[in-house]
């Protein structure tokens, strides 16, 4: 009977880190959505610590409204590339995916959204936004 646990247990495990790796795309979502709504300050809120490390939330609202203002809101999203990495210039080592989205916003026809995304407690959080 032990061997049966230990052996569920062991089959469960992928699954666990495939559920884990695939939710990506939901807090990627999820805080994009926030960044759309105007809620900047609850997007640094739901942010992960590297990115709180690296940008104050008195920084960070008023920067990125700045940004989205001049493009407008966003039209269409489509992903162009999504790269796991463990290593990111200037960055801890850790699990990164980076997301590259090619995204229509309504005064920019044609602009990339770079979303970097570090696993911290077992959950995907925004490290990194940048748009082009």
């Amino acid at each position: 009977m032990k061997f049966l646990t230990i052996l569920a247990f062991a089959l469960l495990l992928p699954i666990a880190a495939h559920a884990q790796q695939a939710n990506y795309g939901d807090a990627c979502n999820a805080w994009l959505g926030l960044i759309d709504a105007g809620k900047y300050d609850q997007s640094w809120d739901t942010a992960s610590d590297y990115f709180k490390s690296k940008i104050t939330k008195e920084q960070w609202a008023p920067m990125v409204k700045a940004v989205r203002d001049t493009v407008g809101p966003p039209l269409s999203r489509s992903a162009k590339s999504v790269t796991p990495t463990e290593t990111l210039p200037a960055a801890p080592f850790g699990k990164y995916i980076v997301i590259v989205l090619s995204t229509k916003f309504a005064m920019n026809q044609s602009a990339t959204e770079t979303v970097i995304l570090k696993l911290e407690n077992g959950e995907w959080k925004v490290a990194g936004y940048f748009v082009k």
